[in-house]
C-alpha cells in the first residue's frame, strides 16, 4: 500500500521536472526597502546557446592565436587567445545575427587557417560553436552542427 502512494506521488511530480524558470538574477529595488525585483541574467554568455570559438591545443607547448572574424568585408571580432599544452580555451564570438562570416586563426609560429561559414536561425538558437584544432603540423577549423 505504501508503495502505491510513493509511485502515485512520483508520477504526479515527474511531469513538472524541468519546468522551472530560467536562471534569473535578484536585484534589490534601490528606491525603497520593498521586495526585490527579478530580472533576466543576460550579462554573461551562455555556452549552451551563444556561439563560441573553442581553441583546442593538441600540442605539448602553449600557444597563442590571433582570432579574427569578418563579415561583409569588415572586422567583427579581433582577439588574442592562449591555451596551455593539451588545453582548451573558449572565446565568446559575439555573433547574434544570421549571415556569412569568415574566421581566420593565426598561430604565433606563423601557421594560419581560414574558414568561411554561414550562421542561420538554428545556429543562433542552439549555439553552434566554432572549433579550432591546433596540432603540431596544422591548424584545423570546423563548426558544430
Amino acid at each position: 500500500m505504501k508503495r502505491r502512494r510513493v509511485l502515485a506521488l512520483l508520477s504526479a511530480a515527474l511531469p513538472l521536472a524541468g519546468c522551472f524558470a530560467p536562471e534569473a538574477e535578484v536585484q534589490p529595488d534601490q528606491s525603497d526597502n520593498s521586495t526585490p525585483t527579478v530580472t533576466e541574467a543576460t550579462d554573461t554568455p551562455d555556452s549552451s546557446e551563444d556561439i563560441f570559438v573553442s581553441l583546442q591545443n593538441e600540442t605539448t607547448e602553449p600557444v597563442t592565436a590571433a582570432v579574427t572574424i569578418t563579415t561583409n568585408n569588415s572586422v567583427f571580432l579581433e582577439e588574442e587567445v592562449s591555451a596551455g599544452p593539451s588545453g582548451i580555451n573558449q572565446l565568446y564570438s559575439g555573433i547574434t545575427e544570421q549571415g556569412d562570416y569568415e574566421l581566420v586563426v593565426s598561430i604565433d609560429d606563423q601557421r594560419e587557417a581560414e574558414f568561411s561559414f554561414g550562421i542561420g536561425e538554428y545556429d543562433l538558437r542552439m549555439g553552434s560553436n566554432l572549433i579550432v584544432w591546433i596540432r603540431d603540423d596544422e591548424v584545423g577549423i570546423g563548426i558544430e552542427q
